[in-house]
């Protein structure tokens, strides 16, 4: 008569260990979403960055200084509010732009985490870089 007896307490142990609703115990809680990790955005911040610089006449950009963060992709953005065109390069990060008189254009970039540094952005169109049309642009860590 040990197999009854087994029996029966087998289901006393089983019934101890469900919980109030019947079930066998809580789920476990949903793991918490991990932080981002260095490599990616945080669900806060846009993924692209954006750099814009005019070009009000007088042969000069306005702003002269640019900062953006390195390891990002970044669009760049060039009004020309001037009546002739121009060009927005930036060599060492293969920016290159024109934009004719009234234009705005765009150009979007994935900047190498290496890259980071201080560079200049001119206009390369003869004579306006030697009319003063450059600035420069930092490049920080990510």
């Amino acid at each position: 008569m040990r197999g009854p007896f087994a029996l029966v307490v087998a289901l006393q142990l089983l019934a101890g260990c469900t919980g109030e609703d019947g079930g066998f115990g809580s789920p476990p809680a949903p793991a918490e979403s991990p932080s981002p990790g260095p490599l990616e955005t945080p669900p806060d911040e846009d993924p692209i960055q954006a750099a814009r610089v005019s070009t009000p006449g007088g042969f000069r950009f306005e702003p002269v200084a640019l900062r953006i963060r390195a390891g990002r992709t970044t669009e760049f953005e060039l009004s020309n509010e001037d009546d002739q065109e121009h060009t927005f390069v930036i060599s060492e990060l293969a920016v290159v732009m024109l934009a004719g008189a009234g234009q705005t254009v765009s150009s979007t970039v994935s900047i190498d985490p290496a890259n980071a540094g201080r560079f200049a952005f001119f206009c390369s169109i003869g004579g306006h870089r030697a009319s003063g049309m450059e600035g420069t642009i930092v490049v920080g860590g990510g």
